[in-house]
């Protein structure tokens, strides 16, 4: 089963080194001294559009924090989807902007994420639509795993 993940803070440039922990079964979220976080994993469905329906739970945690449905959706390597909502998105590329873009990890974080990467707003129904080139390389279809990261 192929999952996507949900980044929803700071993240350094070479964050991408480090290894996912799935902790299957567990449902948890909330705030921690202001920091949001989403814990956890939820299997969902894609629809035959590609669309995923996002757990309630992290949807009202990211509105209660960023009043807005826009995400950039992206991958590193392309084996599975990393979820932004869009100002946490603009601190990534902030980050990346003081890093001198000569450096091969951030030149190729750079190029993968733009390369996989597409705007895409979550419908009324809670669905994203993930793109059919990162659907089609990363294998998303029928059941996926949303697991959520505090901070990559």
């Amino acid at each position: 089963m192929k999952y996507l993940t949900f980044s929803l803070d700071r993240v350094e440039a070479l964050s991408y080194y480090r290894a996912h922990v799935v902790q299957s079964g567990l449902k948890w979220s909330g705030r921690v001294g202001g920091t949001l976080m989403l814990d956890g994993s939820f299997t969902v469905k894609v629809d035959e559009k590609g669309r995923v329906k996002i757990p309630s739970e992290f949807r009202r945690l990211i509105n209660d924090k960023y009043r807005n449905g826009d995400f950039y959706v992206t991958s590193v390597k392309g084996d599975c989807a990393r979820l932004y909502p869009a100002p946490a998105w603009q601190d990534v590329l902030d980050k990346l902007s003081t890093q001198p873009p000569s450096k091969p990890p951030v030149a190729k974080f750079r190029r993968a994420t733009s390369y996989y990467g597409q705007r895409a707003v979550i419908d009324p129904q809670g669905r994203l639509l993930i793109h059919p080139r990162l659907r089609i390389d990363a294998g998303i279809e029928d059941d996926v795993v949303i697991l959520g990261q505090q901070n990559h």
